[in-house]
């Protein structure tokens, strides 16, 4: 990231108020048997958002599970089905389709993940997600996502050809400050 400081939207900060107090009310209904992922929308309309379906960088499942993503979100907060039933209504074979096109939500900024939730016995619980109308700025993704730098670092080395490329066109971008979304 470039040395200038961009404040934090006031919206993101409601946003990360409003992802507390989703996790707290899962909390407080109890863990499920398994993991579950809470996935937050941080846009009040129904509409595929023009700018997602002519995205370059995108493949055409990952554009399929965003518009999945949104339909099981159309309340403000939902709980997020499982990659297999991902899957299914994504109409893939594997749930590694499902995981490779979260990576590239996530890197593409389209998707956050916000927090990963342990157990005892450092057992994974769930995540909690946030799905966006327009690719989120990259400080507020930042500020919601701790850990989105290295995963990006990370992502230079997927075994996809295609997520190594953007993510190096992010962390490029880092470089150069006018560069503010990869291009296809």
């Amino acid at each position: 990231m470039n040395d200038t400081f961009c404040p934090i939207r006031s919206e993101t900060r409601a946003l990360d108020r409003l992802i507390k107090i989703a996790q707290a009310d899962q909390y407080r209904i109890g863990p499920r048997k398994g993991t579950w992922a809470l996935l937050v929308r941080d846009f009040n309309r129904d509409l595929t958002p023009a700018q997602l379906v002519v995205d370059p960088v995108l493949e055409p499942v990952d554009k399929v599970v965003w518009l999945i993503l949104q339909h099981h979100a159309r309340r403000a907060v939902t709980t997020l089905p499982r990659y297999p039933e991902l899957a299914r209504q994504a109409n893939v074979t594997t749930c590694k389709t499902v995981s490779r096109a979260m990576a590239m939500l996530r890197c593409t900024r389209w998707l956050t993940i916000c927090e990963r939730n342990w157990g005892h016995r450092k057992r994974r619980r769930g995540n909690v997600y946030v799905l966006h109308a327009t690719p989120f700025p990259v400080d507020d993704t930042m500020f919601l996502d701790p850990g989105y730098r290295d995963f990006v670092d990370l992502a230079t080395r997927h075994g996809r050809k295609g997520i190594r490329a953007v993510a190096r066109c992010v962390l490029a971008g880092w470089q150069d400050p006018s560069q503010s979304r990869p291009s296809g």
